[in-house]
């Protein structure tokens, strides 16, 4: 935009542009980062970094990094996180939700809402990322989680995505002694529910 039309714009909306494009590139880098950083674990054997974490913290950073996505879309992250905290890595936990979300607000319309919730389970916390957008045809949830099997669909303004992401969630949070389950109904949405200890292992 700023490039085809920049002679009708004003200075102050040209501003307004380029901070929000280095907004998002600075973004998109930390994407990036945590993905080559899952790369090199996958080939070197990276150790993970289990702590105590406020999941708070990982879900505002995921959210952070998609807030200039979802707005475009008119879409609304919706956070109602408490103090609970998890064991796991941090920047593991921080890629699964920033996937998570980027897959509600793909499925999502205009005015929706992505819903983050948390609920306590004994030894574990279920960090929920709920939508209400499109849902997901009954034959495709039990090859969501499967790389081997190509289940990108076509998001409601016509985002095409990879196919890896939730794979990549998968494979992610089985590694830090979790688990990952979709619940969906086609027409009515979806809700993604990440598994993490509460507790230390050990």
């Amino acid at each position: 935009m700023m490039i085809t039309n920049a002679d009708t714009y004003s200075r102050e909306k040209l501003i307004e542009y380029a901070k929000i494009v280095n907004q998002s590139s600075h973004k998109i880098y930390d994407v990036m980062e945590n993905l080559l950083e899952w790369s090199l674990f996958q080939l070197d054997g990276e150790k993970l970094d289990i702590k105590l974490i406020p999941i708070r913290d990982v879900v505002l950073e995921a959210q952070g990094a998609l807030d200039s996505v979802a707005e475009e879309k008119g879409v609304k992250i919706h956070n109602q996180i408490g103090n609970q905290q998890v064991f796991a890595d941090y920047h593991v936990v921080v890629t699964i939700l920033r996937n998570l979300f980027s897959n509600a607000i793909k499925f999502s319309n205009n005015g929706d809402t992505v819903d983050v919730t948390v609920q306590d389970k004994g030894d574990n916390v279920e960090i929920i990322v709920s939508d209400s957008g499109a849902g997901i045809p009954e034959q495709t949830i039990g090859n969501l989680f499967a790389v081997d099997q190509k289940t990108t669909t076509e998001g409601t303004a016509g985002e095409i995505g990879s196919g890896l992401g939730l794979p990549l969630c998968a494979d992610l949070v089985k590694k830090i002694g979790g688990s990952l389950r979709v619940e969906s109904e086609l027409g009515k949405g979806s809700r993604f529910i990440a598994v993490l200890p509460a507790t230390c292992s050990d």
